[in-house]
């Protein structure tokens, strides 16, 4: 019914596709390629999939609706959603032997056709399976909570408590291993357990409570929050919901991303040998950091952002700082709109002829724009054409828009605002944002001085938003500097301020 396979893969033996006895298939989870899933359909079985809505699109309703409904070797039912199925099936000669006992069995057939149907292969948004608490797979004693999600990600070497378990499956096979806990809140705890998908440390996310809809759990924030902390997006595999003798499990057929150059790197020092120092000081300071990330997070939209960084880092070289930019473009228009609020508080904010509303009032609208009017007024410009007359109202717009900051002294607002200090680096970096989002690349071939001037500026504009989010949460303990260089040792661990 359901396997894991040497790669760490989960198998589920599909049977019975949409009500169809002679329709089967496999249905594959892995962390590297998400859902995948191959169907071998009856010759007179139409693919489970609704009308077309155009090559790419979902139907609205797909991640609501099963498109497909399908059953395993003991009866148990699986749920695809968001079927995604090559348009040109491969066509098959044999049927397997699996699919004679169920002919046999369940229609009493004297004779199997000597040809099934075509092979669709494609992916799945989603895939819903009810698993025995008994089976290895399900993971039960993972975690003491009923309700929980795994991700692909570190928990970080320190835990509050430390816990020996053993899991006996129905076959008699046991295992044992260590289930260690770090309450993010009352209801919330970080739970760090031996690898579930082999070559890939793991943890879940476990509730006590009962969570959001199973629909709204990819977008919560404590996704972000456990990405934050990975220093990298993070992706969740799974939910599980413990009911009676069952898990209901829904795998998430979304792809993992690749994180090489940073993979087991956290944001705080919790992993390294920096955690022996530091790892502690951290630990405590983390229910505190949780309560303050999510509350700002309803306030100051920083997702979009941090989103941003985390996907200039695994970006090709040529696009990591026109997209670490758009980031800090995030933070800026995150900022502007909470200021806005009724609810912001006012922030004192550093003299400039920019913000001096008195000369602006004496340069743009009683000098530069008198001067227009007179000249419409005059009919001096009756030569234009009709098209360049419309055009006037953008030249309008354009004088008003000229008593504005240069745009690395407005990206710098809501970091100095924040009451972050920003460097000289950091400030280089900032200026870097105009000739990379409108078109600057790399000049090639590339040397090594090039090479170490990007990756500073864009480890600069990163830990930059890292501390920006780390200031909105309250927090003032220890973290890793990405941007520093140290010669003959690992990053820099700084406190905030």
């Amino acid at each position: 019914m359901l396997d894991q396979m040497d790669d760490g893969s989960h198998e589920i033996t599909l049977n019975r596709i949409g009500g169809d006895a002679k329709s089967y298939g496999v249905l594959r989870w892995s962390a590297a390629a998400g859902l995948t899933c191959s169907l071998t359909l009856s010759v007179s079985h139409q693919p489970p999939i609704s009308e077309s809505v155009g090559v790419g699109r979902f139907k609205q309703d797909c991640y609501d609706q099963p498109e497909a409904i399908a059953f395993t070797d003991d009866g148990t039912r699986i749920e695809l959603y968001g079927l995604r199925l090559d348009r040109f099936p491969k066509v098959n000669h044999e049927v397997p032997e699996s699919v004679v006992r169920e002919l046999q069995d369940a229609e009493d057939l004297d004779h199997i056709p000597p040809m099934s149907g075509p092979t669709y292969t494609g992916t799945a948004l989603k895939a819903v399976i009810d698993i025995a608490r008994d089976l290895l797979l399900a993971f039960d004693n993972s975690t003491e909570e009923s309700n929980r999600l795994y991700f692909s990600g570190s928990t970080g070497m320190l835990h509050h408590s430390s816990e020996a378990v053993t899991f006996v499956a129905r076959d008699g096979s046991s295992t044992q291993t260590r289930r260690v806990c770090t309450p993010l809140s009352d209801g919330i705890s970080l739970i760090g357990i031996n690898v579930l998908i082999k070559g890939s440390d793991g943890g879940w996310l476990a509730y006590k409570y009962e969570p959001p809809s199973e629909r709204d759990l990819g977008g919560t924030s404590e996704q972000l929050f456990i990405s934050f902390l990975n220093g990298r997006k993070v992706p969740f595999h799974w939910w599980d919901k413990r009911d009676g003798a069952i898990i209901r499990r829904t795998y998430y057929g979304s792809q993992i991303l690749k994180h090489e150059h940073y993979n087991g790197i956290m944001t705080l020092p919790l992993d390294g040998i920096e955690a022996a120092q530091y790892g502690i000081e951290v630990l405590q300071n983390l229910p505190t950091l949780f309560e303050g990330f999510c509350r700002k997070l309803g306030q100051v939209n920083f997702a979009p952002a941090l989103n941003s960084m985390w996907v200039a880092r695994e970006s090709y070289l040529d696009h990591q700082m026109a997209v670490a930019s758009v980031g800090v473009e995030q933070v800026l228009k995150a900022w502007r709109e909470w200021k806005k609020s009724p609810n912001a508080p006012q922030i004192a904010t550093k003299k400039s002829i920019w913000r001096d509303e008195s000369l602006k009032k004496v340069i743009i609208q009683n000098g530069l724009m008198p001067v227009l009017n007179e000249l419409i007024q005059d009919n001096r410009l009756s030569h234009l054409t009709l098209e360049e007359k419309n055009e006037l109202a953008v030249l309008r717009s354009r004088l008003q828009s000229l008593w504005k900051p240069k745009n690395e002294m407005a990206l710098a607002t809501p970091f100095a605002e924040a009451g972050l200090v920003l460097s000289e680096l950091e400030i280089k970096s900032l200026k870097r944002r105009d000739p990379h989002l409108h078109g600057e690349w790399l000049d090639y071939p590339l040397n090594a001085a090039d090479l170490d001037h990007h990756a500073e500026h864009l480890d600069s504009l990163c830990m930059l938003i890292t501390k920006f989010v780390l200031k909105l949460a309250g927090y003032t303990g220890t973290y890793r500097d990405f941007a520093s260089r140290p010669i003959d040792s690992n990053f820099e661990i700084k406190r905030l301020s």
